[in-house]
Parts: structure tokens; sequence; C-alpha cells
């Protein structure tokens, strides 16, 4: 089974994040120097292609790298078992005693017919849950920097002033992105260094569009009927990071692609329109069938489609630490924080999505969002812990960087509930196990004492 070389592959990704965040820095500058008719606008077009071009270079030697450390799986038409032990020899580098978090997808699928040699399918397509991307731009300017330490420095003496400060920053960056930048400069950290080709253009340092670097290594698509597997397809190695959106600034000219008969389209995002593009990518899979079945299975179809993967190619605390990062990032774009349990999470025309209640430190703003505090503690030092955020901590295994963003919404439904659990085990399964799963008096009982107390910690 090929080994990955897991301490390449995290310098590979931190090399690739260096480099995005200094080519997105260039791009601020270049799309404002045109926007304001700056001579430099020229120079800086030729800075931020050279800096694509090493980002680019960058993402196709880590796509490189996770592909040679993938398994190789045979192409359909291949035995299925065969295929499924080569799949299950991937899989073998997971750690049996380290959880594996699932987040959702959308599918979308369609059956095409058989066209003379080529056989009937199913085509899938993968699309990410929002809660996977990312539009944080990790660093800040200098001018996000100036009313930060504007607001920290005189929050306590001229609270007035302190207060002008943070609506400057709010209205310049946003409250959850202010709130980030001001809980990052309150723990030391710098802005992003100026081009020392351009004055500081970019007020606010932004990412222009979404992405995501949390994806699995491939996906496994599964096909059931009645109950039974019917098909197992597996997708091409998944880059990082995906581009989930079209950007949003002017981009450089030779990065679009026009689409026969359609837009112009970014060519990063090209894949959300284009099949083929998916396909190469892994976001897509094509479930060829086969010629005895072709026609039950374009008659009934399937019941289920289940698509999953995993990411097996960077160790537990590198995944660990990859997750704490989206988390911040999302806390710095849209918001993030724990609801409680029963609260709505999608839209309707009817109602809208819930946001933490019980709690003075979410702030109500307008008549449908919700923001959360400006200060937040510094994520260095002692951080008082709530239960819930420190049950959520201990197993997917964050450090303790997020615990601020977490905590601030102060949940303490799990401790409830496991006082609750603990009231309810003597009466209920606790007793089960000890009573009725013992013999005849006299006998030992068919389950140890052990294994109780680890039921009832599961419990």
């Amino acid at each position: 089974m090929p080994t990955p070389n897991y301490a390449l592959l995290n310098t590979l990704r931190n090399e690739l994040s260096a480099l995005s965040l200094s080519a997105e820095r260039l791009a601020a500058q270049w799309t404002e120097a045109v926007n304001l008719g700056r001579s430099e606008a020229g120079s800086l077009l030729t800075r931020y292609q050279a800096a694509r071009a090493q980002e680019l270079a960058k993402r196709k030697e880590l796509i490189q790298q996770k592909t040679t450390a993938a398994e190789t799986i045979s192409p359909p038409g291949t035995p299925s078992s065969l295929r499924q032990s080569q799949y299950a020899t991937e899989m073998g580098r997971l750690k049996s005693n380290r959880p594996i978090l699932l987040f959702p997808v959308r599918l979308e699928t369609r059956f095409v017919k058989r066209v003379g040699a080529t056989p009937a399918c199913l085509k899938v397509r993968i699309y990410p849950d929002e809660i996977l991307g990312n539009g944080h731009a990790d660093g800040f300017s200098l001018t996000e920097q100036s009313l930060a330490q504007s607001f920290i420095s005189q929050e306590s003496a001229t609270p007035a002033a302190a207060e002008k400060a943070r609506a400057e920053l709010e209205e310049l960056s946003g409250s959850d992105r202010a709130a980030w930048v001001i809980s990052r400069v309150r723990a030391g950290g710098v802005a992003v260094p100026n081009d020392p080709a351009a004055p500081d253009l970019g007020k606010r340092l932004q990412k222009p569009y979404f992405d995501t670097a949390l994806l699995p290594d491939r996906w496994c698509v599964v096909l059931y009927r009645d109950g039974k597997e019917v098909y197992t397809e597996y997708s091409k190695p998944i880059p990082e990071p995906v581009a989930l959106t079209m950007r949003m600034d002017a981009a450089a000219p030779d990065e679009w692609v026009k689409i026969a008969g359609g837009p112009t389209f970014h060519r990063d995002a090209l894949w959300t329109l284009s099949y083929e593009e998916a396909l190469n990518i892994g976001m897509a899979v094509t479930i060829p069938f086969e010629t005895a079945k072709e026609a039950t299975d374009l008659t009934k179809g399937f019941q289920q489609v289940i698509a999953f993967g995993v990411r097996t190619t960077a160790t537990p605390e590198e995944n660990s630490s990859a997750l704490g990062r989206l988390f911040q990032a999302q806390y710095a774009t849209r918001g993030f924080g724990l609801v409680p349990q029963g609260t709505a999470t999608s839209s309707s025309l009817e109602s809208r999505v819930g946001a933490p209640t019980g709690t003075t430190q979410v702030e109500k703003v307008g008549t449908g969002g919700f923001r959360l505090p400006a200060t937040l503690p510094a994520a260095s030092g002692p951080a008082k812990t709530s239960y819930d955020e420190e049950l959520l901590r201990r197993a997917l295994g964050l450090g303790s960087e997020i615990s601020p963003y977490l905590d601030a919404t102060k949940s303490a439904e799990g401790r409830a509930a496991s006082c609750m659990a603990a009231l309810l085990w003597p009466s209920t399964i606790g007793g089960w196990l000890r009573l009725q799963l013992k013999p005849d008096a006299g006998t030992a009982p068919l389950l140890s004492e052990a294994t109780v107390q680890e039921a009832r910690t599961h419990f």
C-alpha cells in the first residue's frame, strides 16, 4: 500500500496557503488600482499573474503527491471484490481510535441511456455543503489593524472613542470579521505587509471567492435497490482547494474560459457547470450499468444513492487543525456558534433559521440577523469554556485556540442532558444490563462490570 509522506503533504498545504494569501492581496490591490485609474495597475497585474502561476504550480504539486499516495483502483469492469479491496486498503490508514466527522453534501443525478457501445449509466455530481465553504482572508490590512488597535487601546479609558473605532471597523469589514480582527490583534497578530510597489490600496483584506480544502481524498458512491448494494464507483483524487464560487474581483484575463453557447466563467469554478471538468477533479462520478442489468437499472432505478469519503492523506492532528481554522473562518465571515437542540437549520418562506438564544452575548441585528461580540478572550490566554464547547473540542481534537469562537454562546445543553441520563440510567438500560442479562442465582453475569460501565459512559 502506498504510504503518504505526511510531512511533505503538510508542507505543501502550508506553502499553498501562503501563496494563495499573497495572490489574493495582489489581486485586491490590482483591482483597486484599476478602479482608481492608478498607474501601478500594469505592474500589479504582472506581479499578480506571477503569484497565481506559483499558486497553481503548488496546487499541481500537491495533487500529484496526493495521487501518488492514493491506492490505484482498477477501472469499471474489474471484479467489484478487487476494487472494494483496493479501496479498503486506502481506508486502512485510518486510526480506529479517532472519530470520523461526516459533513453533508448535495447530490445531483441523471440517468443516461446507452449510445452505441457506450453503456447506460448514472451520472452523479457532488456539491459540498456551505459549512465547508471558506471565504475568509486569513490576514488583515494595515487599516483594519489600526482601527482594531485604536479600539483595544481605548476600550477601558475612553469607551466612546473605542466604540467609534469599532463602528468604523465594522463598517469596513463587517461585524463578524471585525470581531475576528480585534481578537487577532489583541493576541499579537500583525497585518499582512503592503506590496512595496504600491500604497495600501486595499483597505480591507478580503478573499473574493469561497473555496474548501477539507474535502475527502476521493468519493465513494454506492447505489442501493431493495436494501442491497448494486453498484459501487470511485472518483478521481480531489485537488486542494476546490473553488465553490466565482471570483468577485476582476481577476486576470487569462483565468476566464468561454463556455460554448454560454457565459464566460472563471476556470477555478468551471467544474460547477461542466460535468467533464467535475469528473476530472473528482467532484462527479459516472456509474456504468452492466449490460445484462441495463433494462432493470433504467426501469427500477435505485432507492438510495450514498456518497462518502475521508481524508487519509493528512494525519488526525493535521485534520483537527484544519477543522479549527475552518471554524474560525466561518466565525469571521458568516458567524459561527452552537445552537440549541431543536433549532431550525433550514430556511423556508414561512420561517428563518434560528440563532443561539438564552445568552446576553448574542446581539440582534436588524430583523433577521445576529452577530457575536466584538471582544473575544485572547486565544493565547485562559478561557472559561462552556460544557458543550469542551465536549466538542475533545471529540474533534480541536486546540484551545478555537475556544473563544465555540464558547461565544456559553451553551450547556450537554450538561443538562448528561444529568438527565445519569438519573435515567439505573431505571432503564443500566438496570436491564445488570438484572435481565444475569443468569440464575449463583452464576456469573453475562456482562462484566467493566462492560456495563463502558455502556454507561456511552449512554
